[in-house]
């Protein structure tokens, strides 16, 4: 499928500056990008049991969260990788 937009001439410049330098074309540089931003703008959806804990408990201060943060056992040892 073809689209045609619209860009301001500094704006193609820098694509087709990028372009010759990946050695792409236009579309593919402009459909990468599009894909990559798409991609990193997608909302994160949970399910609706895990929303309803949010604030959950009320009423806890920093001092009684970082006492419950400490009651946790220590991490286990790991093993080194090469």
């Amino acid at each position: 499928m073809q689209i045609t937009i619209y860009l301001p001439d500094d704006l193609i410049r820098k694509v087709d500056s990028l372009a010759r330098k990946q050695r792409k074309s236009r579309s593919a540089l402009i459909q990468e990008a599009l894909s990559r931003d798409l991609e990193a703008t997608r909302t994160i959806s949970y399910p609706g049991d895990t929303l309803s804990v949010f604030g959950a408990w009320k009423g806890l201060s920093v001092d009684q969260i970082d006492e419950f943060r400490k009651s946790f056992a220590k991490d286990a040892p790991r093993l080194k990788l090469r």
